[in-house]
């Protein structure tokens, strides 16, 4: 009897012909990926556990999850998501998998081929169909170790050639003042995530790197890399993801799980011994600020053994000594502990204002590397500094600083450093990364010449690791986007249900701003065509609308307390902070932008506008005056009053950062300096006059929160009665 053919949602599947279609267009799976689309087609609706998924794709051998979330991944890629917005696969965490696509069982015609598409299939359209996935498409031959990708090579190898070295375009950016921090720290969500290993071929003049490129790991975004490290032998990869430990020997890929150091922690950081028998690793707690350094076995059956409670350790080349970082109330402190017992000793101080990146060892241990990261927020722009520390005297020197430092930083044993550089954001609105080395004079400890650009990219360069003689690098390579998603609030258990996502697509950022006054639509905005433009979207549609598109950037849309005008910020592509900021008025009814005020001292880092969300609520604007920060008051449609004096001013170091939200009735105005390491929230009460302009009403309260620090931004409840 010949084998059943099934409808899949709007795709045709014919596992006797090992064929897949949409409409008219074939779509292409590695062998693996198809047996276990055809496997959950057969199983619809119907809880799969992973260990079930994997018996029935690899019934003779074994394999890691990480394989099965390969395949999974790539049938994810190859259906896209259903025409109601849903994922086909839904992942049920810690248990397995659920084909929630509608599937029809399609009896076989008597004459070959098994099934015709034609007969089950809808005339072809013009909707855009899912692209064939030939880069993920693991080799034929080695199903049950897909993670290195010989189709993919050819493209990585395209990737490390050397970029020329003209200045990236300068592209809209809505980036952190801890820019690198967001991206390293997974604040956005992680879409791909991946191991590329390359050998270097060091000259005089600079480091080659040959034609030889290769992916080490891939996996789907909920099985990210967290964590990777290569042996000091260049022999083996150690990396860490949600689903445990790992190491895998780069010649054979045979790949074997590691013991876990507790029950509900995941790896953040991971170091090598220098013989390779042992790990030093970095775990958080899940839903815990606690962090602590542990050092696990590579080899053997010894048990984990726990440091203590610290931010990240690091193991010195000849595993005499770990370097420590511990975090008190925003301050850094390096320490030092010899791993065969003593005292904890502390060597080194970072202030507040400077986040850590990157913490190595010199070659003869006598020196311990950082990168200090500092935001300016007159340019708008990292300064990032790589410092010596002698761990026997204390002496700290500074080794080169540059600005636009991603925090990652590494030196060779033949004298190269090598360091993460952010660029410009890409049209997609990622920020790309590239690879750079300068060579320092061992002797007077100064940068020796200027920097070389080893490759550049549309990702992050994360964690470097090198291989004791320097000829293999390991990294991450991390994209990150910002997506929409809309949910149920239940009020008596205060928690979202029925969560589900309204924007879609890869490599872009989409921030949500403000609802229609009826709740019926969203309007966010996102840099998905090369800058910034504003869209909206009821969340019941499939796709949204574009709402205000320009020549410049157009973000921060809000409503005006009465309902009627969406205002929103309008400013020249190739803007600097010290130059003006537009707002704009588009009347709902007309879709016509007026000009509403023009504004100086401005950044959308806590110095903007906000409106109240009642009628005859007002509207304030923040400006930078010196070192202080004004709150004035504005007409949505006449703009500022010029007899109007300021309604509050508060001290601000420009060092730092504002969060500030009024209340919808604007009865309340509240705010914080954002990541400070006190936790404290000011109010203050504004008065109403008759003819609609506020004043303050009484002094500023201050509201301590104990046991908490680094608030980040902060808004108020519909009904103003609490913050968050």
């Amino acid at each position: 009897m010949s084998e059943q053919c099934f409808q899949v949602g709007e795709f045709f599947l014919d596992p006797a012909n090992r064929l897949l279609r949409h409409r008219d267009v074939s779509v292409s799976l590695s062998p693996k990926a198809f047996d276990a689309l055809v496997y959950l087609a057969r199983n619809p609706g119907r809880l799969l556990t992973r260990d079930e998924l994997i018996e029935a794709l690899w019934p003779d051998s074994y394999v890691e999850e990480g394989n099965l979330s390969v395949h999974i991944f790539q049938v994810r890629r190859a259906l896209g998501a259903a025409p109601d917005g849903r994922a086909y696969i839904q992942t049920v965490p810690k248990k397995g998998y659920r084909f929630n696509a509608p599937v029809t069982v399609v009896d076989p015609p008597t004459h070959e081929p098994v099934c015709d598409a034609s007969d089950v299939l809808e005339p072809p359209s013009e909707r855009q169909l899912p692209g064939p996935i030939e880069a993920d498409k693991p080799d034929p031959a080695n199903d049950a170790a897909p993670d290195v990708s010989s189709a993919t090579e050819g493209a990585l190898q395209r990737t490390w050639t050397a970029a020329p070295r003209a200045q990236p375009e300068s592209t809209p950016s809505r980036m952190s003042p801890r820019a690198w921090k967001l991206v390293a720290g997974g604040a956005a969500c992680v879409i791909a995530l991946f191991v590329i290993a390359v050998r270097f071929t060091p000259t005089r003049q600079a480091a080659r790197m040959s034609t030889k490129a290769m992916r080490l790991t891939s996996f789907s975004p909920e099985l990210s890399v967290s964590a990777s490290a290569i042996s000091p032998d260049g022999k083996t990869l150690a990396y860490a993801n949600p689903v445990g430990i790992f190491l895998e020997e780069i010649a054979t890929k045979e790949t074997r799980r590691l013991q876990q150091p507790a029950a509900g922690l995941s790896i953040l950081n991971l170091s090598w011994f220098a013989d390779g028998s042992r790990l030093l690793a970095t775990a958080a707690e899940t839903d815990a600020p606690t962090t602590s350094v542990w050092i696990l076995p590579a080899k053997g059956v010894t048990e984990p053994e726990r440091i203590g409670d610290f931010r990240r350790g690091v193991i010195s080349p000849d595993s005499e000594q770990i370097v420590l970082l511990r975090v008190d109330s925003g301050v850094k402190q390096l320490f030092l502990l010899p791993t065969g017992g003593g005292q904890l000793r502390r060597i080194a101080v970072i202030p507040a204002w400077e986040d850590l990146g990157s913490i190595f060892w010199s070659a003869d241990g006598r020196r311990v590397r950082y990168v200090a990261i500092r935001w300016n927020p007159q340019l708008r722009s990292n300064q990032g500094f790589i410092r010596s520390i002698d761990v026997f005297t204390g002496r700290t020197e500074e080794i080169l600083s540059r600005p636009n430092l991603n925090g990652e930083a590494i030196r060779l044993p033949d004298g190269r450093w090598l360091y993460g550089q952010l660029l410009g954001a890409n049209p997609a609105g990622s920020y790309g990364g590239e690879l750079r080395e300068v060579r320092i004079d061992s002797r007077t400890g100064k940068v020796a010449d200027n920097s070389v650009s080893l490759g550049r990219w549309t990702e992050q360069i994360m964690a470097l690791s090198s291989s004791a003689d320097g000829r293999l690098l390991v990294f991450r390579s991390v994209l990150s986007q910002h997506t929409v998603y809309e949910g149920d609030l239940d009020q008596q258990r205060k928690s979202l249900s029925r969560i589900r996502r309204l924007t879609f697509g890869q490599g872009r950022e989409d921030f949500p701003r403000a609802w229609t006054p009826d709740s019926k639509a969203i309007f966010f905005d996102s840099n998905r065509n090369g800058k910034w433009e504003i869209f909206k979207q009821a969340p019941d549609q499939m796709s949204d609308e574009p709402y205000v598109q320009s020549s410049n950037d157009d973000f921060g849309p809000r409503m005006s307390p009465d309902g009627r005008s969406l205002l929103y910020l309008d400013r020249p592509r190739e803007w600097h902070e010290s130059e003006p900021v537009r707002l704009m008025r588009m009347a709902i009814a007309e879709r016509f932008p007026q000009f509403v005020l023009q504004t100086s001292g401005y950044s959308e880092w806590g110095l903007r506008f906000d409106c109240g969300r009642r009628p005859r609520a007002p509207c304030l604007m923040a400006q930078r005056f010196g070192a202080e920060i004004a709150f004035r008051q504005f007409d949505p449609e006449r703009g500022f009053d010029a007899s109007e004096k300021d309604i509050l001013r508060i001290p601000l170091d420009s060092k730092l950062k504002l969060s500030w939200a009024l209340a919808p009735d604007g009865s309340h105005l509240a705010w914080i300096v954002s990541d400070a390491p006190d936790a404290i929230i000011h109010v203050v009460s504004l008065r109403h006059s008759s003819s609609g302009r506020i004043k303050t009403q009484n002094a500023e309260a201050a509201i301590v929160l104990k046991d908490v620090s680094h608030l980040h931004a902060l808004s108020w409840s519909p009904d103003e009665t609490a913050g968050m």
